[in-house]
Parts: C-alpha cells; sequence; structure tokens
C-alpha cells in the first residue's frame, strides 16, 4: 500500500483519508479500522494490531450491551461528591443493580460495586 493509498473500514466500509489513514487503527491481518467504529468499541487501551476482525465485533457487542445498560437500566440512587468541585459529581450509584458509573468518564462505563477493592475516606 502507497503513502497515498486510502484505507477502507473492515467494519462500515468507510473510507479513510490520508491522514486517518496514517493514523488510524490496524487489525491483525491487514484490515483497518475507522474512528467512528472505534468509538463503538470498548474504551481503554485496545491493542488493535492484535485483533481481528471477529475480535472487533465481539468486542463492540460488549460496548453496545454496556452502553445499554447506562442508559436504559442505570438509574441513580446516589451520588458521591468530590470535596474540590462542590458542583461536580464523582461517581453515580445504582444501588438497586449494584452498579456505579464515573461521570467524568465520557462513555459512562458501568461497573459493579463488587469491582472496588479499596477505599479511603478522608
Amino acid at each position: 500500500m502507497g503513502l497515498f493509498d486510502t484505507k477502507k473500514c473492515v467494519i462500515c466500509g468507510k473510507e479513510a483519508g490520508l491522514i486517518t489513514g496514517l493514523f488510524g487503527n490496524d487489525l491483525a491481518g491487514g484490515g483497518y479500522l475507522c474512528g467512528d467504529c472505534r468509538k463503538l468499541c470498548t474504551p481503554g487501551d485496545l491493542r488493535f494490531s492484535q485483533m481481528s476482525v471477529d475480535d472487533v465485533k465481539a468486542n463492540m457487542a460488549v460496548a453496545a450491551a454496556n452502553r445499554k445498560k447506562a442508559t436504559s437500566e442505570f438509574r441513580e440512587t446516589r451520588k458521591i461528591k468530590t470535596g474540590a468541585y462542590r458542583d461536580r459529581n464523582l461517581l453515580s450509584v445504582d444501588e438497586n443493580h449494584g452498579w456505579f458509573m464515573c461521570e467524568a468518564d465520557e462513555d459512562g462505563w458501568v461497573l459493579n460495586l463488587d469491582d472496588i477493592y479499596y477505599y479511603g475516606l478522608l
């Protein structure tokens, strides 16, 4: 592939421009993942160069299920605020489901309260 060739996303088929194509997410086996499809994956540092197309699709399914949890099932029962930013909430808690969500996280990723292994009170 030459420097000025465009890449197509293996998920949606969208063509990437030169700059996006250069700094995109190359998959194992030579595929490419566009930025829009990358946003549909789970948050965090994923190593796309080690993932197949099926791995990416499975990851997108997990992210979609979590997004559904955040938008339609999560019911905030408690807010935990930081001391420094009194007008900002740090965590939203759904005590009925045993879930929490960090409001600073743009993705709104829902986690289980059982995942907390340490906390301290000041």
